[in-house]
């Protein structure tokens, strides 16, 4: 309240003394260069304190002004008087207040000199006391008026800084136009030029018009020095005023910009005060819709920092999880290498096995082909010695009886064999056959060799009447020779084989057995000799038997060799299979190698992404300490 009352003081004592000492200097230099004059220096400025009508004009002027002032400003001192300032249309009228003061002082002043000097020379029928004509009075007036209102109007636009700083205009609002501040110099030069022609003017017509013998004024240089003191004082003064409140916004706004290059926390809420809406002012207001600016992209940079930084964390925490999830597939991938290679290894030796096997089954068909050609040509030489026995199983019957006994033991060996064929069919499948068989080749081989013996032992006994009997009987040896050496190469093949037949040689072994029984009776038989007929009915027996059972190990050799040749095939196709494998685990091995070597790319990338994530988390560190010193 005690500031409001000051301020309005200040102004109300501009409003008197200014037009007082304008009306004091212009009546003066009125009657001090009057032509109609014929009076010295110190009566001529005596006349200046005669014209009490123009006192009275001059307070009612004062008055004037000081209503309007009053009236103008009020909403602002209402505004500054209550303490919350709170109300917005108090403050837009307030600021408004503030606006119009230059332009009402101008106005008011200016007109009312104008009106006042009509008046007055109209009531004084249009004529001066002192003789100056209308026109130039109204020059005086005029430009004496603009002259003094813009000066008064730049001393309470002084007058009101602080007001002003009170009201914290921070931005220019909309309709907002001082128009006075803006085209304040130019103001100032139009109102000196006019004052300084019109009172030049003046004076150079009293020195060109004067009578030389009148009294006044003489020296014409000093006259124009005069006018030119007096007027450009009063515009200098105007400058140093305008300056003077163009460094005060411009110190107000070099505050704030510098506290917010300060190295401290700057707060961006608060804003350069503006006083003018000149050129400067209009800076300010700049820069504090750029303070708002920045104010918002600061909160706009915290809150995209923070979730920069939440998303950063999130990030680094994922990536961490990345790493170790890359770290567990580069182990996994070479574990999988590895048993891919484990794997190319087996397959290549199983590959190499199954060659293996089935060359041994190639070689096993050949021998089993051969062995098939020998049975025939042992049956053919069977049924031919069948054929001579026949022809003396007439002398031989007396050994029938021991023969049968032969054949019970033939018949073990048979089960003895068949046995074994059983254990080979479960074993080897249709290689169990062949074993059986060749078997059965060397069982009947050995009997036919042993028939053989007797049977030339027979034929020696028997003298010319068996020499035929002899003949055959060593060729059906010399078969039975051939037949144990084919069956000797069949065993050699099969014990390439031997892993899968373990348990044929077993039962192989049992029929041995049997066939040791055999060849117990048969040396019974040998010792029995006496009992040759016997031998001969037993033998032919044997040898229909012996021919059956080549019949069969054909049939038997036949089968074996059929399967052998299917045994091949499917090997064939187990060997390409195998090489199928082989190359596509080496595929394998090689899309192992691929993806271990994009793992380690993945595992350096993640390196990297870590370390840009951690400058990224350096960086936002260092924007928040930047962004944190505003204060928002």
């Amino acid at each position: 309240m005690t500031d409001n009352k000051r301020f309005l003081g200040k102004i109300a004592l501009s409003l008197l003394l200014t037009p007082v000492i304008t009306l004091f200097l212009g009546e003066a230099f009125t009657h001090l260069y009057n032509i109609m004059l014929d009076v010295p220096i110190s009566t001529r400025l005596t006349f200046t304190f005669q014209k009490p009508m123009i006192f009275a004009l001059v307070a009612v002027l004062i008055v004037v002004m000081e209503a309007a002032i009053l009236l103008l400003l009020q909403p602002l001192v209402s505004y500054l008087r209550r303490p919350d300032r709170n109300d917005e249309t108090l403050y837009a009228k307030a600021r408004k207040a503030a606006l119009g003061l230059p332009w009402l002082l101008i106005i008011v002043t200016v007109g009312f000199w104008t009106l006042g000097t009509v008046i007055f020379y109209a009531l004084n029928d249009w004529k001066s006391p002192g003789g100056t004509p209308l026109g130039w009075v109204l020059a005086f007036k005029i430009s004496e008026g603009m002259l003094s209102a813009t000066l008064n109007a730049l001393i309470i636009n002084r007058i009101l800084i602080g007001a002003k700083q009170a009201l914290h205009i921070e931005q220019v609002r909309a309709g907002e136009v001082d128009i006075f501040n803006k085209a304040r110099d130019i103001i100032n030069v139009l109102a000196t030029m006019a004052a300084t022609i019109a009172h030049l003017a003046y004076v150079a017509r009293y020195f060109v018009d004067r009578n030389p013998a009148w009294q006044g004024p003489h020296n014409a240089v000093l006259a124009l020095l005069l006018v030119g003191l007096v007027i450009g004082g009063t515009s200098f003064a105007m400058v140093l005023l305008a300056r003077d409140e163009d460094r005060t916004q411009t110190g107000l706004l070099r505050k704030r910009i510098m506290e917010l290059t300060a190295t401290k926390a700057a707060d961006l809420a608060a804003r350069a005060t503006i006083i003018n809406f000149n050129a400067i002012g209009d800076l300010a207001d700049s820069f504090n819709r750029y303070t708002d600016s920045l104010r918002g992209m600061i909160q706009e940079i915290v809150t995209s920092t923070r979730s920069l930084s939440d998303t950063n964390q999130a990030l680094s925490g994922g990536s961490n999880d990345l790493k170790r999830a890359v770290a567990e597939i580069a182990r996994s991938a070479g574990d999988i290498g590895q048993l891919v290679q484990d794997e190319v290894r087996a397959v290549g030796s199983t590959s190499a096995s199954i060659e293996q096997i089935g060359r041994g089954i190639d070689g096993l068909q050949d021998s089993i082909g051969e062995q098939a050609a020998m049975v025939t040509q042992s049956s053919a030489g069977i049924e031919e010695m069948i054929q001579n026995i026949a022809s003396v199983s007439g002398n031989v019957e007396q050994v029938q009886n021991f023969y049968v006994e032969l054949q019970q033991a033939a018949g073990t060996g048979r089960k003895k064999i068949n046995e074994a064929n059983g254990l080979i069919t479960r074993v080897a499948q249709m290689s169990g056959l062949l074993a059986d068989a060749n078997k059965v080749i060397a069982a009947i081989a050995s009997q036919t060799n042993l028939l053989a013996m007797n049977a030339a032992i027979e034929a020696a006994h028997a003298g010319s009447a068996g020499a035929g009997f002899s003949v055959v009987a060593d060729e059906i040896r010399s078969l039975a020779e051939k037949s144990s050496v084919q069956s000797k190469e069949v065993s050699h093949h099969l014990k390439e084989v031997k892993n899968s037949i373990d348990q044929a040689v077993t039962a192989a072994a049992d029929a041995e057995h049997g066939f040791e029984a055999v060849n117990q009776l048969i040396d019974t038989v040998s010792r029995y000799e006496d009992e040759i007929r016997n031998a001969l009915r037993e033998q032919t027996v044997g040898s229909k038997q012996v021919l059956e059972a080549l019949t069969a190990m054909n049939t038997v050799s036949e089968t074996v060799k059929n399967e052998a040749g299917e045994m091949t095939g499917g090997v064939r196709i187990i060997v390409t299979n195998m090489q199928q494998l082989q190359q596509l685990s080496q595929r394998m091995a090689s899309e192992m190698q691929t993806i271990d070597t994009d793992v380690r790319n993945i595992n350096q990338t993640v390196q990297h992404i870590l370390s840009m994530i951690a400058s990224n988390t350096a960086a936002i560190e260092q924007v928040n300490g930047q962004v944190q010193r505003f204060a928002i």
